[in-house]
């Protein structure tokens, strides 16, 4: 684990980690809802009303659900709790909304947050498997690094419906967590893939030191997720 960070490093641009690499591949632009308690997303155009709403969350199954139609379909939108946090401030020269890609550097730590919801080039979709898929947005990600992190690989979860820690019974969207630590770095990306739409969609967090990591999976802990 000691080259992590220069080997990360090298595959960045700037400060922009994974994100960066997403800048540089084709995204389809989709907004993020703000944080809250109740979630009514508009459209100009209905999902298909043979797919139904996505009351069951967003589990690997679930999100099969996500398909597209002559209005555009399905589409998958973190809801974003860091938007009015004092504790993390937007890095405007890495938040593109119409890009559908977002930063935020922590006010009390080295950490910085960055999210992404739309294509990646690189990832390998393998249709009606979205855990297949998500494995191989990790890679596209992490490129060379990935065989260092690929231990650490773990099922995590988001809310689904609305931002805030998961509660029992809630609906949520499964997805993927890998972490990578060195002396002096510390990187944990969340991402989904939803196959049938072919969207990728991740969380990534840096810090300077790997012990204020925790700072960065409890603010991923918060963020929820939408499909409509």
């Amino acid at each position: 684990m000691k080259n992590f960070s220069k080997t990360v490093a090298a595959l960045t641009l700037g400060a922009a980690t994974v994100v960066a690499l997403a800048g540089c591949a084709g995204s389809t632009p989709v907004k993020a809802a703000a944080a809250s308690h109740t979630a009514t997303p508009t459209r100009s155009a209905s999902p298909s009303p043979s797919v139904g709403p996505l009351e069951d969350g967003l589990t690997w199954k679930s999100g099969l659900k996500m398909v597209g139609d002559a209005g555009g379909g399905y589409f998958a939108t973190f809801m974003n709790p860091l938007m009015n946090d004092a504790g993390w401030a937007e890095i405007p020269e890495r938040t593109d909304w119409n890009g559908g890609k977002w930063a935020y550097k922590s006010t009390t730590t080295s950490c910085e947050i960055s999210f992404f919801q739309g294509s990646v080039s690189g990832v390998t979709i393998v249709p009606g498997d979205d855990r297949a898929s998500t494995v191989n947005a990790l890679k596209a990600l992490y490129g060379d690094v990935y065989p260092v992190v690929e231990s650490s690989v773990t099922d995590v979860s988001l809310r689904y419906g609305m931002s805030g820690p998961i509660k029992p019974g809630d609906p949520v969207v499964d997805m993927l967590s890998a972490t990578g630590t060195a002396p002096d770095f510390g990187m944990v990306v969340w991402a989904r893939v939803f196959s049938s739409i072919g969207q990728t969609t991740y969380l990534s967090g840096q810090c300077e030191s790997p012990e204020e990591l925790a700072t960065v999976t409890t603010a991923f802990t918060r963020f929820g997720m939408l499909g409509y």
